[in-house]
């Protein structure tokens, strides 16, 4: 996406601290400054146990709306993902059960016309999530979303969609997934297999969700050093069940109160001000 290789940080790529207890990544509670506490069970949960989760998390991170439409355009996207690499399964030998191509097959039949549309709108958002993860790391003081969506705005110019306006409507309809798509443009959109460890895609892709699962708890959890000011993350998000665990201990994970190790660019601090009144002591 062109919009991703206009915006600048420092220290843009991400690593990962080392620890082992990847399988907790997405039940730690948070005890850093000015955090609170995660709700214990998410309202919205990501479609983990669909029998192709990447393909589902997908859908939902498209189409994220809890309504029927936006439902049935989720589950459309993903049977039609799944379309040609179910045929190569087959044709190899594989088998899923009937329940499992029930759900695959019968959960769609949306008409979706606006695929591009979205998945621009979405990378935009997560490339202001990332902008506001940036300021947070820089100077907390500075993290807004207006702040945020003012240097996206300006760093990509004339691009197709980056307007003020466009920008607000992109973060507001993909709001409940901004976290997921922090995610996505961190990496760039890839994924892959590890194969002196044996970690496979789907390892891999797991990982992920714990990469976004941690950006939404800080999200869910950072409230700005200002009055009445609630956290940056409303509490309605797509995560992880609760009793989701990652498959394997990894040497290298998203550890407990990781964020992205990126930072704003000096020029791009200039002029910003803390928005709204300072919190009293």
């Amino acid at each position: 996406m062109a919009l991703a290789r206009k915006i600048r940080y420092k220290g843009s790529s991400v690593k990962k601290p080392s620890d082992a207890a990847f399988s907790n990544c997405n039940r730690v509670g948070l005890d850093e400054p000015n955090q609170r506490p995660r709700r214990s069970q998410a309202v919205l949960q990501l479609p983990l146990d669909h029998p192709e989760p990447f393909a589902a998390t997908m859908g939902t991170m498209l189409y994220p709306g809890t309504g029927e439409s936006e439902r049935r355009k989720a589950a459309t996207f993903t049977s039609g993902y799944l379309a040609q690499p179910l045929e190569e399964y087959y044709r190899r030998g594989g088998r899923l059960s009937e329940d499992q191509l029930r759900r695959i097959i019968t959960s769609g039949g949306a008409l979706i016309d606006d695929l591009q549309d979205r998945w621009w709108a979405g990378q935009a958002t997560g490339e202001i999530t990332k902008v506001l993860i940036a300021l947070h790391n820089s100077d907390p003081a500075l993290a807004s979303w207006k702040s945020a969506t003012s240097i996206v705005e300006q760093e990509t110019g004339s691009a197709r969609g980056t307007g003020r306006s466009a920008l607000m409507n992109y973060r507001r309809q993909f709001g409940s997934v901004s976290h997921l798509w922090a995610a996505w443009q961190l990496r760039g959109g890839r994924f892959a297999a590890d194969e002196l460890s044996g970690n496979s895609l789907a390892v891999d892709f797991q990982r992920f969700i714990c990469e976004a699962e941690r950006i939404r708890l800080w999200g869910q959890g950072f409230v700005p050093e200002r009055a009445m000011a609630e956290p940056v993350f409303g509490p309605n998000m797509w995560a992880a069940p609760a009793d989701w665990l990652a498959p394997l201990p990894y040497e290298q994970w998203p550890g407990e109160g990781w964020l992205p190790p990126i930072e704003a660019m000096a020029g791009q601090l200039q002029g910003l001000r803390p928005p709204g009144r300072p919190r009293k002591q």
